[in-house]
């Protein structure tokens, strides 16, 4: 992240006025230095210099998902898909905030435009399993979790595959795959974040605590939504959790309710 800034500064540099640019220091500020509103006001200069740039306002929707606003991203995202309406990203972060607004069959309905046009996509097979385990649909949640696992393995991948697994009963499976996963993590880097909703789903709420701290200590991007991930969801009572959000310095408005179905 240090490097990428000081690359974009550069870019600034030369052109003061690239909306591109901005939405990479947008990025970075809000992923690395965890100043939202810096970032979020450096996403929306893109947009004013480039109203028409769909990325500026796919990156606005995806910090206000961030920060809890959901309704306000799906609007933003809805914006950037009139503008590129073969935009896959796009697609995904409408149908992940839908989910998180409770509004499940435009969620499915969403994900599988996208799942149309990028039919292998492991991510969107990832994206797919979360909002089947959200709705409790183990059967579906489990068959996507399947389909997104690649060669190699990813982790994130196995991780959302032994999630499914303990939702659905299969805590021995589930478990195998664990070890899978820290073998994995003895050899390469493995977000603590995956381990943190693995161990949620398994019932380890003292662990997925410990992984998610050292995921936000490690700057992880996925920790930025540990406040609206539906997943961990049964760590939100524990004080902890509001311990390690508070970290995130973000905004004390209100964030968005989830339409109730």
């Amino acid at each position: 992240m240090p490097i990428a800034k000081r690359a974009v500064l550069e870019a600034l540099r030369l052109d003061p006025a690239l909306a591109h640019a901005y939405t990479s220091l947008a990025w970075v500020t809000v992923c690395y230095d965890w100043n939202w509103a810096e970032g979020l006001a450096l996403a929306q200069k893109a947009v004013v210099l480039e109203p028409n740039y769909a990325f500026g306002h796919y990156a606005i929707g995806a910090i206000y998902r961030m920060l809890g606003r959901i309704s306000e991203a799906r609007v933003k995202v809805e914006q950037s898909l009139r503008l590129d309406p073969l935009s896959i990203s796009a697609h995904r972060l409408l149908g992940l905030a839908l989910t998180l607004e409770g509004r499940f069959h435009e969620a499915e309905r969403r994900l599988l435009a996208a799942r149309a046009l990028a039919p292998a996509s492991p991510e969107l097979a990832w994206m797919m399993s979360t909002l089947y385990i959200t709705q409790g649909r183990m059967e579906d949640g489990l068959r996507y979790a399947r389909e997104c696992q690649s060669d190699p393995p990813a982790p994130r991948n196995l991780g959302i595959l032994a999630h499914a697994l303990a939702a659905a009963g299969q805590e021995q499976e589930a478990r195998e795959i664990l070890r899978r996963i820290e073998e994995m993590s003895v050899r390469a880097y493995v977000d603590p974040w995956t381990f943190c909703r693995l161990h949620t789903a398994l019932g380890e709420n003292e662990k997925a605590i410990e992984c998610l701290a050292r995921s936000f200590e490690e700057r992880s991007t996925y920790a930025l939504i540990a406040r609206v991930d539906p997943l961990l969801k049964p760590l939100q009572t524990d004080p902890r959790f509001g311990e390690l959000i508070a970290r995130l310095n973000m905004p004390t408005r209100p964030r968005s309710r989830a339409a109730k179905r």
